[in-house]
């Protein structure tokens, strides 16, 4: 098809505007790990290197990270604003999985057509339009970066491939923890090529091996001190017990399926039963291999849920161009092939109402989320008012807000890592949320050297609060600032406790 070419680009340029038309309906980004990031850009920008001693959050600690997504997208901040650079870059990144879903499926399917359908649909599994488009998220680098690794190994037996799948490998292992997929990932697919008894080439098991142990490697070399520091909980990113419990907590199977779309998980589950007991392709297991190791790794929540939900929605969408394939070369045999293009356009349509009307749900519900004008406003005044040496209460998803937009130094964000009183933290934190003695509250600020407390209309959802009992009225606390929802209430200087022996 000669078309395709110029259909697939015509997508792609298409999918990009509806992204920046939504990114920048608003001039704030949508959560709060978004402005972590953002630091990291205006600091590259500003000195040319990362900000890995960090004296704002948790009050001043380390940061330990691969800064490759983070100088990307500080190279289109030297021609525009850092924000415009975090807003328009990822989305850039975003939109090139389309291209590399493309390849895939061509050589899954030999297909252009199908490939090209697929491809244009990938940009709308619902979980990854919505949560990549104003979030400033290292996924938007990463995987695309991990699906281009797969097409570069299926073509692996070409010297020129050889080179690039080695040298999109070495640079996804610096750029994001989630090339460790593509380890259980190359696991299983040896399982499963071993146990159906097909030819494992030499060359293919040769690079498998060396990806393995190669990115086992990298990893401990960059996250060495995690582990040493937290043991087997570096796992879970130490994230407090008491936060962990409610991560997957709301997640429903339905609510997978409306942020993955129901027609790729249903149909891309059957094509993983038809070929794992009933057909052999080696190709089909190199795919269906990555879909189970997403599966495992979401099922004993050992990834984060959206970017598991992304790998696996996208795994079973590439899967699901095997029963789309089945099905056209079916159909023509078939005493209904005239009515062909009827069904065609029925799954068009039938993706259009699971998949594309969901993702602009999803993205349109995570803008909301974005700081309104009273928020910009409590940021500012927390800048302008609080002393630069004191600390700010905050609720944990809001830590990084207070760093990057308020210029103070937090007690608590969601970067659990390297903090050994992350746990104590977190409860502190909300027991000045919830406590109805100022005596406590006192004392708990005092700890963290906090001057002020940042109600937002979230922390008083979260923690069922219409202010904060013990601080209006009260001698030692007064309210600020307060507008639609936000507050910010000091505590006054001349209090604090003390211990009388």
């Amino acid at each position: 098809m000669k078309l395709t070419p110029f259909l697939l680009g015509f997508g792609c340029v298409l999918v990009l505007v509806l992204r920046l038309w939504i990114a920048l309906s608003t001039p704030t980004l949508s959560t709060d790990d978004a402005y972590f990031h953002l630091r990291q850009v205006e600091h590259i920008r500003n000195t040319g290197l990362p900000l890995f001693d960090d004296p704002l959050s948790y009050g001043g600690r380390m940061h330990v990270f691969t800064p490759v997504f983070h100088y990307v997208v500080a190279a289109g901040a030297l021609f525009m604003q850092p924000v415009a650079a975090a807003k328009i870059i990822p989305n850039i990144l975003a939109t090139l999985l389309t291209i590399v879903i493309f390849g895939i499926v061509s050589r899954l399917s030999k297909n252009e057509g199908v490939a090209l359908f697929i491809a244009v649909f990938s940009a709308f599994v619902p979980v990854w339009f919505g949560h990549t488009i104003n979030t400033l998220s290292p996924a938007t680098l990463a995987v695309p970066l991990l699906f281009f690794v797969m097409y570069a190994w299926l073509r692996v037996s070409e010297p020129r491939w050889r080179y690039l799948y080695l040298a999109s490998l070495i640079l996804l292992s610096f750029t994001h923890p989630v090339v460790l997929l593509l380890v259980l990932a190359l696991i299983l697919y040896l399982v499963l090529v071993l146990v159906e008894r097909l030819t494992v080439e030499r060359t293919e098991l040769e690079i498998a091996l060396f990806s393995i142990f190669f990115v086992l490697w990298s990893q401990f070399l960059l996250y060495k001190k995690f582990i040493l520091t937290h043991g087997p909980a570096v796992v879970w990113q130490n994230i407090p017990p008491q936060l962990l419990s409610t991560l997957f907590a709301d997640v429903t199977v339905l609510t997978a399926l409306y942020h993955i779309g129901i027609i790729p998980v249903l149909y891309g589950v059957f094509v993983v039963y038809r070929y794992l007991f009933r057909r052999k392709h080696k190709m089909t297991y190199f795919l269906i291999a990555f879909a189970l190791a997403a599966g495992l790794l979401l099922w004993f929540r050992l990834i984060p849920l959206q970017l598991g939900l992304i790998l696996l929605g996208m795994f079973l969408l590439v899967l699901f161009s095997r029963w789309v394939s089945f099905f056209l070369d079916h159909i023509p045999t078939t005493r209904i092939h005239r009515l062909k293009p009827l069904f065609i356009a029925s799954l068009v349509l039938a993706f259009v109402l699971t998949s594309v009307l969901p993702s602009l749900g999803v993205a349109w519900a995570v803008q909301d989320q974005s700081l309104s004008p009273a928020g910009v406003l409590a940021y500012r005044w927390i800048r302008d008012n609080v002393p630069s040496d004191a600390a700010v209460v905050a609720a944990v998803d809001e830590g990084h807000r207070v760093a990057a937009l308020g210029g103070r130094k937090n007690v608590i964000d969601d970067h659990f890592l390297l903090q050994r009183d992350a746990k104590q933290r977190l409860h502190d934190v909300n027991r000045i949320f919830t406590t109805t003695f100022g005596v406590e509250a006192v004392e708990l600020m005092d700890r963290y050297n906090a001057r002020a407390i940042l109600l937002t209309p979230d922390t008083k959802r979260a923690h069922q609060l219409s202010t904060l009992a013990y601080a209006i009225p009260s001698k030692c606390f007064g309210r600020a600032f307060e507008e639609s929802g936000y507050e910010i209430i000091v505590k006054h200087a001349y209090c604090s406790v003390e211990e009388i022996t």
